[in-house]
């Protein structure tokens, strides 16, 4: 079953577009596409800190003020707004990190958040409570990072539109049926050459052909879209191919 999301993790986005958690960091830290976190997660987090080091999330509109981000942005006129409907509308969850903060991520893992747009116009704005000597800002790191899927169907458009007709020209449907029906017999001869441990029912089994492939992948090596759940549904595929039906 298809679960259609409203956004995606940026190490789905990664399998999806078979790049490198990096190459989709560079796109938001050169501002070419948005990077967000989900800041009900942060400010849950942040509820549940000791009282000597809270973060309070206060919401507010900028009013008349430029901004962009990645470049220090004077917020003149903040007015409070009320805290986004978000259980409604689940994509008021999701605020943007700047390109320095996402700079700050792709060097040390993470970064310290002290404000994050939630529109053009709507920002939070985390603040030191009164009294309050010492302050732990939310922290965001790569694995908290999601993009919105309006988004990712934006920049793809935008990028298949850049891409030379010729060199965009796809692979027609019957060379890549011809290439899964290859591969599924290539995984067919090695389930019977391994006995039944690739086996189950006496038959090629993609979860463990999938396991055993888990083992041999090189160290150091870009694993973006042959993951193992992935690759089950690809050998999954592949092996279909060899079904009568299929012929």
């Amino acid at each position: 079953m298809v679960i259609e999301k409203e956004w995606h993790t940026i190490n789905e986005l990664s399998e999806k577009w078979l790049c490198s958690v990096d190459d989709i960091l560079y796109l938001g830290i050169s501002g070419k596409l948005k990077l967000n976190f989900d800041w009900v997660v942060c400010k849950i987090e942040s509820d549940t800190l000791n009282l000597s080091n809270i973060s309070i999330f206060e919401f507010v509109t900028v009013d008349d003020i430029y901004y962009c981000p990645g470049r220090k942005a004077s917020f003149e006129s903040l007015i409070p707004i009320p805290e986004p409907e978000h259980k409604n509308a689940p994509l008021l969850r999701l605020a943007t990190l700047t390109e320095d903060q996402l700079a700050l991520i792709n060097k040390n893992g993470k970064a310290s958040i002290t404000r994050a747009m939630l529109s053009i116009h709507d920002c939070i704005d985390i603040n030191l409570p009164q009294g309050v000597e010492t302050m732990i800002y939310p922290k965001v790191s790569t694995k908290d990072i999601v993009v919105k899927l309006s988004d990712i169907i934006e920049f793809e458009n935008i990028t298949v539109r850049k891409v030379p007709v010729e060199a965009s020209k796809p692979e027609s449907s019957k060379e890549i049926e011809n290439l899964r029906k290859l591969l599924g017999l290539v995984l067919f001869e090695l389930a019977n050459k391994s006995g039944n441990s690739l086996k189950h029912m006496g038959k090629p089994s993609a979860k463990a052909i999938a396991d055993r492939l888990e083992l041999i992948i090189p160290e150091g090596m870009d694993t973006s879209g042959i993951g193992n759940e992935s690759n089950r549904k690809k050998i999954s595929a592949c092996l279909k191919m060899l079904e009568p039906d299929n012929f």
